[in-house]
């Protein structure tokens, strides 16, 4: 261990092998981009992985060694083989922090982790994206300021349909006239949860320094505690004796 956080970027790389256009604007896909904002932090070590890569860029031996995991996924939310999202939801319980990009709130890993599949109103209209910074003393929300702005975004509005979270700390208005909670935590086992809502590899929300200001700021805090994971099951023995009563002679 050389004491960085160890973050592994996972994408699901079909939206640009689909779409022309997104590869023109993220030449090296949406977990290139992650990884490009990410370049400068030097307590980060950053892995990138695909949907196309051996076992699905999911291996037992990647997660075992990645502190915190951001999932970007649109296409193939369905299509991530079982044994895999038992294996990050495990890491998670474990401690690994993670980080739901965009659609990623639709994959059967947020179903089976979180217990809800991402079901809003949305719309795709070029709109602008203002972020309001609602918890401004959260460590995801470090040098925000009172909001950031999306020049560009698809509109994701309410009711959502998600349990309460933990904590919110970003609402979102959109031009069009729609608001929507866009940054919100949740826990499992020993890890922690971020699911934040802009970021439609369309446009080019990815390539804003807020985005990248949320991301760090977020790998930062889901980082593991130091602590070791030690979970208790089976069998235990008492705290303390109870006295054994005497029996009554019948």
């Amino acid at each position: 261990m050389n004491g960085k956080i160890r973050v592994t970027v996972w994408n699901e790389f079909r939206d640009e092998q689909r779409w022309p256009s997104i590869l023109e604007m993220y030449p090296g896909g949406v977990h290139g981009e992650i990884g490009r904002m990410l370049a400068d932090c030097e307590d980060m070590e950053v892995r990138l992985a695909t949907f196309y890569d051996e076992e699905q860029g999911l291996s037992r031996e990647i997660l075992d060694n990645t502190d915190v995991l951001l999932y970007y996924s649109h296409m193939l939310q369905t299509q991530v083989e079982k044994e895999r999202v038992d294996a990050i939801i495990e890491r998670v319980h474990q401690g690994m922090g993670l980080i739901l990009l965009h659609s990623a709130l639709g994959s059967d890993l947020c179903k089976r982790l979180l217990g809800f599949q991402w079901k809003v109103p949305w719309r795709e209209a070029e709109e602008k994206e203002r972020v309001f910074v609602i918890e401004p003393s959260h460590p995801i929300c470090d040098g925000l300021g009172e909001f950031f702005e999306f020049p560009e975004s698809e509109m994701y509005g309410e009711p959502a349909q998600v349990p309460r979270p933990d904590e919110t700390v970003f609402l979102s208005w959109y031009s069009g006239g729609n608001a929507s909670r866009s940054g919100f935590t949740y826990s499992r086992g020993a890890g922690r949860i971020f699911c934040f809502t802009p970021g439609h590899a369309w446009y080019n929300v990815l390539k804003q320094p807020a985005y990248a200001q949320v991301l760090k700021n977020a790998i930062r805090w889901l980082k593991p505690p130091r602590r070791p994971y030690c979970p208790v099951e089976g069998r235990v023995e008492m705290l303390e004796k109870i006295p054994q009563r005497e029996q009554e002679n019948v």
